[in-house]
């Protein structure tokens, strides 16, 4: 990166924009979001074409925030309905139901009318008014009892009133994996599955944050949902397109641009990683000068492990000893292209019998990943910065 490249976006248009909203650790939505031109663009054109689609990328890659950014610059009333704390079929249906019922509070005014539509749009469902927000509530006594229907039937009724209004909603299930370890989580996604294939109304977005389940979901052909959904792959932003970000985000705090040298540094240490591109910004945006040479930058960098070490050795904790001592090795070998040739198994002293299912392990955990080049590398720079330097 020896010079600066054209201009990718205008990140920073709205001068409102705060110094402590510049590198945002959760969602990144409106001016603070960076690039993803070609995703936006396909996403766009699928939820158009109510096209159910399923974003796959390790942890932290963004796809909640790609999701935020691309339903507001389509302006469409979209909800996110988090699988992460749900443990049953009942804790799923009731998240589904909490998720729809936001999603009809943010297109229907709260009046009687609404909810005489409402109950005819919503089979077995009673609905309430509180605090300008609308519940649904089943009452139906079949329905009642089995999350199976209930699940059926308030898909239906959105794209029942979704099709009246002439509105297309987004609904993004979030950890969606979690639906594959309930007793009748076959069944809920039958349900699911029954609504998305014919919907005129309803864009489904789906994620998660296990990749091998997600994988199992949509991939597996036992599965309800095999073959349904299109696939997007959110890969690491390019070095190139952080430049006019941080120059951007620079101005705004310091009033003047950074050297080139050290926004290469800050990319090489997080690696071209979304969320610790932000981390290690987030930092370095805190003081009230910008970093003048590498060393503050990696000082940054210092402050960042020590806020996340204790996670790091408890995510080391849950590993078998081999699993670390080749997660060591990774770290401490660049341009790693072949973890099961005899170099590699002569300095873990192992046999490629016994590295290959830990390699497979270690990638169903999301602690490795394969780049588009074929190097095998950790997915975590903290983790990996912590094994080095140790």
């Amino acid at each position: 990166m020896n010079q600066l490249p054209n201009r990718v976006v205008n990140v920073y248009e709205d001068s409102s924009m705060k110094n402590d909203e510049l590198f945002p650790l959760r969602v990144a939505s409106g001016n603070r979001f960076c690039n993803r031109e070609k995703e936006r663009k396909l996403l766009k054109e699928l939820f158009r074409q109510k096209r159910p689609t399923v974003l796959i990328s390790p942890r932290r890659y963004g796809k909640t925030s790609l999701a935020y950014k691309v339903t507001e610059e389509l302006k469409y009333p979209f909800c996110v309905i988090d699988f992460l704390t749900a443990y049953n079929d009942e804790s799923i249906c009731a998240c589904i139901v909490k998720g729809v019922s936001e999603l009809v509070s943010k297109i229907m005014p709260t009046n009687l009318k609404t909810v005489q539509l409402l109950e005819k749009c919503f089979y077995g469902v009673k609905v309430s008014i509180l605090s300008k927000f609308i519940e649904l509530e089943f009452t139906s006594p079949v329905e009642k009892i089995d999350p199976v229907r209930q699940v059926l039937e308030v898909l239906k009724g959105l794209e029942t009133l979704a099709g009246k209004l002439n509105k297309i909603v987004v609904v993004f299930i979030d950890e969606f994996q979690r639906v594959l370890e309930t007793e009748r989580g076959d069944a809920i996604q039958g349900s699911i599955r029954s609504i998305a294939q014919l919907t005129q109304n309803i864009a489904f977005l789906f994620s998660g944050s296990s990749r091998h389940m997600l994988s199992q979901a949509f991939d597996d052909s036992n599965q309800p949902l095999y073959m349904m959904c299109e696939k997007i792959f959110l890969g690491r932003i390019a070095a190139q397109d952080y430049v006019p970000y941080i120059q951007e985000a620079a101005k705004i705090h310091w009033n003047q641009e950074l050297h080139l040298t050290e926004i290469d540094r800050i990319v090489e240490l997080s690696e071209e990683h979304p969320f610790y591109v932000n981390f290690l910004c987030s930092k370095l945006w805190q003081k009230d000068i910008p970093p003048l040479d590498t060393n503050a930058v990696d000082a940054g960098w210092q402050e960042c492990f020590v806020s996340e070490e204790r996670r790091l050795i408890e995510e080391l904790d849950k590993l078998t000893i081999a699993q670390r001592s080749i997660l060591k090795e990774i770290a401490h070998t660049p341009n790693l292209n072949a973890p099961t040739a005899t170099h590699f198994l002569h300095k873990v002293k192992m046999s490629s019998g016994t590295v290959t299912p830990i390699l497979k392990s270690l990638e169903k955990k999301d602690m490795i990943y394969v780049d588009p080049k074929g190097i095998t590398r950790l997915l975590d720079p903290l983790m990996k910065y912590m094994l080095v330097m140790n």
